[in-house]
C-alpha cells in the first residue's frame, strides 16, 4: 500500500465501526429479553398442560406402563 499499511475511504469507516462497542449493551438486552420471553411462554405452556389436565393424563399412563413393568422386575428379583 502506497499510504504507509494505513487504511483509507470505506475500509477505514468499516474497521473503525467494527472497534466500536456502542451497540454492545442493546444486543445484550435483546440476547437476554429473548431468552426470557421464551422462559415466559414455555412456563405457559407448562401451566396450560397441568390446568388441562393433560399433564396429569400423561403422568397417569407412564406410571402405569411402569408398575407393570417394575412388577416384572420385582419377581424376577424374588425368583433369583
Amino acid at each position: 500500500m502506497g499510504d504507509g499499511g494505513k487504511r483509507s475511504g470505506p475500509l477505514r469507516r468499516v474497521a473503525t465501526l467494527l472497534r466500536e462497542d456502542r451497540g454492545q449493551s442493546t444486543v445484550e438486552y435483546a440476547i437476554i429479553l429473548g431468552t426470557f420471553l421464551v422462559v415466559v411462554i414455555a412456563l405457559g405452556a407448562v401451566w396450560r398442560a397441568m390446568d388441562d389436565g393433560t399433564f396429569l393424563d400423561h403422568a397417569l399412563s407412564a406410571a402405569s406402563h411402569h408398575l407393570l413393568l417394575s412388577a416384572a422386575g420385582v419377581i424376577d428379583v424374588f425368583l433369583y
